[in-house]
């Protein structure tokens, strides 16, 4: 939106599905235009989904330079990207959103914080996101897909979504767009001493009970828990896993601010 005139016309407001198809400079000619107004890593960066892949990982300095420099290179080969299933495999929409999109831009656009794995309501108004049929996949070839062609003038009546959703939409928005240089610590690090005080340390404070904290955080979060066993529990504990929607979901059932997660530091 920020681009408009000639130059948003041939857009067709299709940043996030550029985001999400991860692909630069190879796949669409009009890249050479929007440098001109901004550079390709603001692009990467404040309109893609790579923070949500890159937020936690040691190599996102690399990453961004590899996309940056060689535009052929997909996402989903400079990190370990898993499918999407279920509802994620379908670009989502907000329906109070694509209101306020129509009544002030006159048409709506692709929300990059609709498209975070795992999330399904709305961080601004607290509903239910809607599935589109546009899929999510890299099998198919890339292509321009605006908002207005798969979002239907008549929405549906928006429905609430429950509190644990909408504290982990937040959670995960804030994430998404805060800076991503500014996350230079260790994860595994930050939860050894995040832990320190708590049950969860034993008692040499050596090392986080990973079984411990994987029966609270079933407990806490149900049938919504994206960990399925101790042993992913004691990976995520040790770095190895850094997927920000499970991350998140042990942050929040730990009590660790936003904030503090963000910038993998330990506060009073």
């Amino acid at each position: 939106k920020e681009f408009g005139g000639s130059i948003f016309e041939q857009l067709d407001s299709t940043f996030a599905y550029l985001a999400l198809c991860n692909k630069t400079t190879a796949t669409f000619k009009g890249l050479e235009r929007i440098e001109k107004v901004m550079p390709m890593q603001d692009l990467i960066v404040n309109h893609t989904m790579f923070p949500q892949y890159a937020r936690f990982s040691p190599n996102k300095k690399a990453a961004i330079e590899k996309l940056i420099n060689n535009g052929a290179v997909d996402v989903h080969n400079v990190f370990t990207v898993l499918p999407r299933e279920g509802d994620d495999r379908q670009l989502k929409y907000c329906p109070l959103c694509v209101k306020e999109d129509r009544a002030r831009y006159g048409e709506a656009y692709w929300h990059r914080a609709h498209q975070i794995d795992g999330v399904y309501v709305c961080h601004k108004h607290k509903c239910r996101l809607i599935s589109s049929d546009v899929v999510i996949t890299t099998r198919k070839k890339y292509e321009l897909m605006p908002a207005e062609l798969h979002i239907p003038d008549k929405l549906p009546e928006p429905e609430g979504g429950t509190d644990k959703e909408i504290l982990l939409a937040q959670y995960l928005f804030v994430l998404l767009n805060y800076n991503i240089s500014n996350n230079t610590g260790n994860l595994a690090d930050f939860l050894h001493r995040r832990m320190n005080g708590t049950k969860y340390l034993n008692s040499s404070g050596s090392f986080i009970k990973a079984k411990l904290l994987y029966e609270d955080y079933l407990k806490y979060w149900g049938k919504d828990a994206a960990i399925t066993n101790a042993r992913a529990m004691k990976e995520l504990c040790n770095g190895n896993r850094v997927n920000p929607y499970t991350i998140s979901q042990v942050a929040i059932m730990a009590g660790i601010l936003v904030e503090d997660l963000i910038k993998l530091e330990v506060t009073d």
